[in-house]
């Protein structure tokens, strides 16, 4: 039998693959051994005639090795950059209308400069331009996630959310002790700089998502222990990632999302309907907590920004352009304004279809690890899609300007905007490695080749 699984896998050139292989091969001639020994043969005998049963292994391993070798899901990169040219249009037409605000400067044409020299300074200064850009810098990204092995990124989970929470304290308390010192005032392009760079720590906030699926991973077979592990993560990402956001809130979310999976699927072994009851109730009561603050006078802020948007999407027309208070950023809202609620709806429609496909591709994965840490990731695209379109309709408070929406929006910052191919990456390294693994699979930490590619 060993002989035989070994010449069958020497056929298939993706060795990722190998245990998942050998692993369902072995099962399948054992449960043919035990019954043929039930008919009455003898063990050698039946383990002869298992064998011979399952055909010529380098066949059956040739048929196998077109089966299990990676796979791009092409229809993933199509919808990505069907998504990507909407953008674009978007931000053509808003800017054709003079109605984006970039970076606190215009582009004006200077006759003392030349042509080449006038169309570089339009590059830099275009919204349109700095979107492309981004939109490039996403796509490389997702492609490079692509070549990496998603199970490597939840093999070192623990480290690199490790870093990342230091990461993020020290960057809050930098962040404070710079407002705290009036440096922002000091200079528009020096502050500028230096907001970006503080911004560009809090760009990796969605990182955390993927690594908790790997984190809470590590704690299978764990029981209320395991759960208290768990918990400590997502109390410390509330705390030192606290930014009274939306962004705040859908990060919890995703990973109150990764632990309910984890424990339907039986990683930490505790009494799965009490645990999710008293575990979504108490989101649920911060979160109206959260919305009725917000709703208060005590927020003024809000509720001017929560009126303006009512009233001027009063004058919104289902088509075309209506009623536009000042220059605007890429959101639901500004798309209702400029282009009209019907195109705002496609729009997000849009977003959402490629959220779908995106899910799709990564449900065809037999492993539980990448499961869930792509309902993480989708979690993260779908619910700052549903909030940024609530908010942008005035159907819910506007929650700090609630208006990213993924793949479309960036503005001053398109940290955000690469975040959402870096999730659509994971997503194509678990749809890449979906008949490489079982059902789980080993994530410690010993020395493992071949982490990249395959």
């Amino acid at each position: 039998m060993e002989e035989y699984i070994k010449k069958l896998l020497e056929q298939i050139r993706f060795e990722k693959a190998h245990k998942a292989i050998g692993d369902e091969i072995r099962a399948h001639i054992e449960d043919q051994i035990e019954k043929n020994m039930s008919d009455g043969m003898d063990k050698e005998t039946a383990e002869k005639s298992a064998v011979e049963d399952m055909g010529n292994p380098v066949d059956a391993g040739i048929e196998l090795d077109k089966v299990h070798r990676p796979q791009m899901a092409w229809e993933v990169v199509l919808a990505t950059l069907v998504v990507a040219a909407l953008g674009i249009v978007i931000r053509v037409f808003m800017e054709s209308k003079g109605l984006l605000f970039f970076h606190y400067v215009h582009y004006a044409y200077n006759e003392s400069y030349g042509l080449w020299d006038n169309i570089l300074l339009f590059w830099e200064l275009s919204e349109v331009a700095y979107f492309i850009k981004a939109t490039i810098i996403g796509m490389a990204l997702m492609l490079i996630l692509y070549f990496i092995d998603y199970t490597t990124v939840a093999k070192y989970s623990k480290v690199m959310g490790g870093l990342l929470v230091m990461a993020f304290v020290l960057n809050r308390i930098i962040k404070f002790w710079l407002y705290d010192h009036n440096i922002f005032n000091v200079q528009i392009d020096y502050s500028y700089a230096l907001m970006k760079s503080i911004d560009i720590i809090d760009a990796l906030r969605p990182l955390i998502i993927p690594l908790f699926s790997g984190i809470i991973y590590r704690y299978k077979g764990q029981k209320y222990k395991g759960l208290i592990k768990a918990g400590f993560w997502i109390i410390i990402t509330l705390v030192v990632q606290y930014s009274g956001s939306v962004e705040w809130s859908i990060l919890i979310i995703c990973m109150l999302t990764e632990l309910t999976m984890a424990v339907m699927k039986g990683w930490i072994e505790v009494k799965k309907k009490p645990v999710l009851i008293a575990m979504w109730s108490s989101f649920i009561i911060l979160f109206a907590h959260y919305i009725y603050r917000l709703k208060s006078p005590l927020s003024p802020i809000h509720t001017v920004a929560d009126e303006v948007i009512r009233v001027y999407l009063k004058d919104a027309k289902l088509f075309g352009e209506g009623k536009i208070p000042v220059a605007l950023g890429i959101n639901i809202y500004s798309i209702a304004l400029s282009m009209g609620i019907v195109i705002a709806i496609a729009v997000a429609a849009a977003i959402i279809g490629l959220i779908v496909v995106g899910l799709i591709a990564a449900s065809k994965t037999k492993n539980q690890l990448g499961c869930v840490m792509a309902a993480g990731c989708l979690s993260w695209l779908a619910g700052n899609t549903v909030f940024s379109t609530l908010s942008g309709f005035g159907i819910m408070p506007d929650m700090y300007q609630a208006s990213f929406l993924p793949f479309i929006s960036g503005e001053i910052t398109y940290d955000s905007l690469i975040a959402s191919y870096a999730m659509f990456g994971i997503i194509l390294s678990i749809y890449k490695y979906k008949n490489a693994y079982a059902e789980h699979v080993d994530i410690s930490l010993r020395v493992r080749s071949k982490d990249f590619g395959g």
